[in-house]
């Protein structure tokens, strides 16, 4: 099976625990949107969007686009009916490409909980060719765990974790060129450090 650059005898989750809307913004997540803020336009593309609360807080008076599961989509079409919302299983994505302009997409935390993460990435990659700012975030393993860690991830929505260094090579197989850095945890945080990718 494919290990996705991770290294070998790394252990996944292959069965996932769905994620659940939360009630509090995830500051690492809270950096990426930020990141995406500064790149603006007129349209921006939210994959894996929860409950859409970070993206319509962080991107008022732009037009934004999410992709997420039916049911968070049910609820983003219920209380942030201005915005358009797209109920789509990220691991089977039909089409790379999204059929409109994208001015900026941000993938927060997300490719950690795919099984099967090719069409995601195939996607990122088409729209960052296309001139789209991508912008993608995702624990770092090592820094997480420890250096050395085998997996399989201690939180169990996320399928696997990695580090720094194979994410760039991940990347870096499917055409991106990103700049990379590690946002770190603040001071008594129960948050992790984070993987921020910038294409």
């Amino acid at each position: 099976m494919d290990n996705f650059f991770i290294c070998n005898g790394y252990q996944i989750n292959p069965v996932p625990m769905p994620w659940k809307r939360r009630e509090r913004i995830e500051l690492p997540q809270w950096h990426a949107y930020r990141v995406a803020n500064i790149f603006g336009g007129k349209v921006i593309a939210d994959i894996g969007c929860g409950d859409g609360m970070m993206a319509t807080i962080m991107f008022e008076g732009i037009k934004i686009i999410g992709f997420d599961t039916v049911e968070n989509i049910e609820y983003c079409r219920k209380t942030y009916p201005q915005h358009d919302w797209i109920s789509c299983d990220l691991e089977i994505i039909s089409g790379y490409c999204l059929p409109q302009h994208i001015d900026t997409m941000i993938c927060a935390d997300v490719i950690e909980h795919l099984v099967n993460p090719r069409p995601l990435l195939n996607m990122l990659a088409c729209e960052a060719l296309r001139g789209t700012k991508v912008v993608i975030s995702t624990p770092e393993r090592h820094l997480k765990h420890g250096y050395g860690n085998l997996g399989p991830p201690t939180n169990k929505n996320h399928v696997r974790e990695w580090s720094l260094s194979e994410f760039h090579h991940l990347l870096k197989s499917y055409g991106l060129d990103p700049f990379l850095e590690i946002v770190p945890p603040r001071k008594n945080s129960e948050h992790i450090s984070t993987i921020l990718a910038v294409i």
